[in-house]
């Protein structure tokens, strides 16, 4: 039996044991002295036998042994002390027939007419057993198993970020106290054979020990299913808010016009109007906005006057729609992020949003009702109802919740059905609801009739744009070192502003140009002309990178991870783009060293810059595993992604076609295929890396498939499909 259950079911036995006992031993006090006041106490007892003998949960298969035997299993003992207390539950039916208080009176007789006295001698002698065998199954070495599972919970628990640290830590001590009573017990009645065991304090901490531990650990699992991988990426790529910028959202602007959308934002968190629209141009910064403001002090704060109370649960969700887990850009992502965020916030709740998959993960709770057979639902409608019922049942507490959802735009479907989403989520009860999207017609017929809750970005990030400016001007050591940044600099940034438009994407871009113009000695003069030169849209800018400043000598290269990265199953670690430009396989399993991989890191980043120009950028990516701070872990969560949604939308684009870049015959699955492979025989040996390569693995075959369904007479491909 599973270690947290055995260890709920000795604790069941022993209450019932101790049970069992003062039922046998108030029974006999009635018939020796015919105390009156000891039958209300009986019936007291015997409520509680019941309700003991219930809570004890046998496997169906599990058999009983002989009771001449002597290494009992659990369920053995078990089975053995649940007879026990049914034969002794049937007397008792049998006796109480009516409100008599002389049956009651006689009930020992009566068990003594069922039972010769050797009988009810053997019932004594069957308990102390069963409770002895019982104590030294805890005593075991094995219960030490327990002190790694209540480590495991610990570190599933910050894992999933679930607010039960406190819980599970003192849950760690009352074992640790539970134990140490436990040996002083068992000891005192090898001293003493004679000696009772138990005195039902044992049993108490012991199973609380394991109920809350199997609670718990129920809790777990149903988040863990809840939770998918990848689900925090889109939120980790986007660029947190520049110092500087933003806090006009919540502070004191220094324009009329932004003093009225600071106001009405404001307004809005605090009243109860039940959604809020933000929109704007491609690369205006709506993202960054959104991850800003959902974790911003302010927010709560504004939130909780609307709540009049501290109880405001705040989730967020960005739609990627270039992730590349499918739930990244679904309605089923969505549901199950925000019922994973709040869910983890309020593990109280769990069991009863989901009592079918709780009966499932913890049997031995039969308060919760259930059918056990049920999982989590995987569909819209089943989540979509467990976030009303999640909903329903915290607004009963005074609860009051707030979901920013990004990205709406982004969504892998028809528009109309996740504006449809929307509008059922605006049906929930005290919550609110902040979303962003582009300015398409769908989005603008939807939210933009408000006149007050809704912001277009490129009307009030102009003085942002200025202060990011300055702030990377002021800490450029070139910049600082021209002569003519105090006379002309003032009006090169103000052209950069007022050319930007508010798409804070493109300012990013022609900063980090002249940034290279810096370094080469450009005076402010040359950087204007520059400015001037450069087109404002996002398009042609980017089409202006590729054809004028990547060097035609490195074309083939960018048109190769260009390529890849547009077709990759997910983004592919930065080890695997240097395996990209070399020509040979590794001929032998041979892990790489720490000093080899920050060499191959250091190259591998300037073929991007040189190739792409900055469009394509390695970054550290959250991982499902909890290996992340392996000392080589870096080579495998080091991920190139495209520097912004707009660059991957411009490759897209029919009109900015770099295959004829790319050499003849060039296919980026295979390309993908033998950089993986690369990296899988130079990783680093050991099981606890296994879990990485098990996903450079997946990837590879991914790949291979299609590679594999293309090219079936290929004699490579149909060795490696081998």
């Amino acid at each position: 039996m599973e270690g947290l259950a055995a260890v709920s079911l000795a604790g069941n036995i022993l209450q019932l044991i101790h049970t069992t006992r003062q039922l046998v031993s108030t029974s006999r006090e009635i018939f020796d002295t015919g105390t009156k006041n000891k039958y209300l106490e009986l019936e007291v007892i015997a409520k509680e036998l019941r309700s003991r003998a219930d809570r004890i949960n046998i496997p169906k298969n599990a058999k009983a042994v002989s009771t001449g035997g002597r290494d009992y299993s659990m369920e053995s003992l078990a089975i053995q002390c649940k007879d026990i207390a049914d034969t002794l539950l049937h007397v008792l039916e049998k006796l109480k027939l009516k409100d008599d208080s002389s049956k009651w009176r006689s009930f020992l007789q009566s068990l003594r007419t069922q039972w010769h006295d050797p009988e009810i001698e053997a019932l004594q002698e069957r308990l102390n057993s069963i409770g002895q065998a019982v104590n030294a199954r805890l005593a075991d070495n094995s219960t030490t198993g327990i002190y790694s599972r209540l480590e495991k919970l610990l570190d599933n628990n910050r894992r999933l970020e679930i607010s039960r640290t406190q819980d599970i830590m003192k849950l760690r001590k009352h074992f640790d106290e539970a134990l140490k009573d436990n040996r002083n017990q068992v000891e005192e009645a090898l001293k003493d054979d004679q000696k009772q065991v138990d005195k039902g304090q044992l049993a108490e901490k012991v199973s609380k020990v394991a109920s809350d531990s199997l609670h718990y650990s129920a809790e777990q699992i149903i988040l863990s299913k809840l939770r998918f991988i990848r689900l925090e990426d889109r939120y980790s790529s986007i660029s947190s808010a520049h110092r500087n910028t933003l806090a006009w959202l919540f502070g004191t602007p220094s324009t009329q016009e932004r003093q009225v959308n600071s106001t009405t934002f404001v307004q809005w968190l605090q009243s109860d109007d039940d959604l809020y629209w933000v929109s704007g141009r491609p690369g205006s910064g709506k993202s960054t906005l959104m991850k800003y403001l959902c974790t911003h002090p302010k927010t709560k704060e504004h939130l909780e006057a609307w709540a009049k109370s501290d109880d405001v649960i705040v989730a967020e969700y960005f739609f990627w729609n270039a992730g590349k887990n499918d739930l990244q850009k679904s309605q089923e992502g969505l549901l199950r992020s925000l019922l994973y965020q709040v869910l983890r916030k309020c593990p109280d709740y769990i069991h009863l949003v989901f009592p079918g998959a709780w009966r499932l993960h913890n049997p031995t709770d039969i308060k919760v009702s259930g059918d056990a057979n049920t999982e989590i639902p995987d569909d819209i409608e089943g989540l979509m109802d467990a976030l009303k019922r999640t909903c329903i049942l915290l607004t009963r507490s005074e609860k009051r919740l707030c979901f920013f959802i990004d990205g709406l735009d982004e969504y892998g479907g028809d528009t109309f059905d996740v504006i449809q989403l929307v509008g059922v989520l605006r049906t929930l009860n005290h919550v609110k609801l902040c979303v962003s999207s582009r300015q398409w017609n769908e989005f603008e017929d939807a939210y933009g009739k408000s006149r007050t809750a809704k912001l277009y970005m490129q009307h009030f990030n102009k003085e942002d744009i200025n202060a990011y400016i300055d702030d990377v001007f002021s800490n450029d050591d070139n910049y600082q070192e021209l002569e003519d940044k105090e006379t002309r600099g003032k009006a090169l940034v103000e052209e950069i502003v007022t050319a930007a438009n508010g798409v804070f994407f493109w300012v990013v871009l022609v900063v980090r140009s002249f940034q290279e113009g810096l370094r080469e000695g450009d005076s402010i003069a040359r950087l204007q002309s520059r400015l001037r030169e450069l087109p404002t849209n996002l398009e042609e800018y980017f089409h202006r990178i590729l054809f004028q400043d990547v060097k035609e000598t490195y074309r083939d290269q960018a048109a190769q991870m260009f390529l890849v990265a547009l077709v990759a199953k997910e983004n592919l670690p930065l080890m695997a783009y240097w395996f990209l430009d070399e020509k040979d396989v590794p001929a032998e399993r041979q892990p790489l060293k720490m000093q080899q991989t920050t060499k191959r890191h250091r190259v591998a980043k300037k073929r991007l810059n040189a190739s792409c120009k900055g469009l394509l950028e390695p970054h550290f990516q959250s991982s499902a595993y909890e290996q992340d701070s392996l000392p080589s872990a870096v080579l495998f969560e080091y991920r190139v992604d495209f520097l912004h949604r707009t660059v991957r939308d411009y490759l897209e684009l029919p009109t900015s076609d770099i295959q004829h870049w790319a050499p003849a015959g060039f296919d980026p699955h295979e390309a993908i295929c033998k950089a993986l492979y690369s990296q899988i025989k130079t990783a680093p040996h050991g099981q606890e890396y296994d879990p990485h390569i098990s996903t450079l693995y997946q990837i590879f075959y991914y790949h291979a498939n299609i590679i594999w369904q293309s090219q079936k007479d290929n004699p490579i491909i149909r060795e490696l499909h081998k």
